[in-house]
């Protein structure tokens, strides 16, 4: 046993680099900032839902284990930061087929079903309504822009183009917008571009300044 290097209080319990107190207080900072300068909302979100998409989407939610300590993930702790409101890009496969609108912050729930089995039983889950489009944009495509656009830190692609792996990553306003806009010039039937106009119009309401 041995003191944790970065508040030389606690026992570091394993191969730990640091105590689970200063790891919950580490991930706990990357909490993320809910308004820019002017008030105006800049929470924004991408989640990577390849082996579980469909029975999130059809059920209306997200879910990942509840995790503190050496097991904690950035990729998980994320669900903290999402608002009712907040707005969420879904990948399936590099296909970003599903937009939605969170509605409800993250609450305790158990694992949904067998296709989470990997995980643990205790998890946090958010309600969202999902707006699914069979006309949709391939991230792989696009990935020069998104690349530009997407945050320096914790942000859902690597420099190769890839998806990092994890779940929930948060992505900058300026990417969703993209993503509507880009998301809306294939549709061809009018009920699929008036859920796109809707989803602009709530998006922004929700995150446009407002000074």
């Amino acid at each position: 046993m041995r003191k944790c290097p970065r508040c030389e209080l606690n026992y570091i319990k394993g191969d730990q680099d640091i105590c689970e107190v200063c790891m919950k207080e580490k991930y706990l900072k990357i909490r993320q900032k809910r308004y820019n300068d002017k008030g105006v909302v800049t929470g924004c979100f991408l989640v990577f839902q390849n082996a579980t998409f469909h029975e999130e989407v059809i059920g209306g939610y997200l879910w990942a284990p509840d995790c503190e300590g050496a097991n904690a993930k950035s990729h998980w702790l994320e669900m903290h930061n999402v608002y009712p409101g907040d707005f969420i890009l879904h990948s399936n496969r590099q296909n970003i087929s599903v937009i939605s609108i969170a509605k409800s912050s993250a609450y305790s729930a158990k694992r949904p079903s067998s296709k989470f089995n990997q995980w643990d039983n205790e998890g946090l889950k958010i309600d969202v309504e999902c707006f699914e489009f069979s006309k949709c944009i391939n991230t792989a495509v696009h990935m020069n822009k998104l690349l530009k656009m997407q945050p320096d830190y914790y942000a859902p692609f690597n420099v190769l183009g890839r998806g990092n792996t994890g779940y929930l990553f948060r992505v900058n306003k300026e990417m969703v917008e993209y993503v509507l806009n880009e998301t809306l010039k294939l549709q061809n039937e009018q009920r699929q571009k008036d859920k796109l106009e809707y989803l602009l119009e709530k998006f922004h309401e929700r995150y446009d300044d407002k000074i």
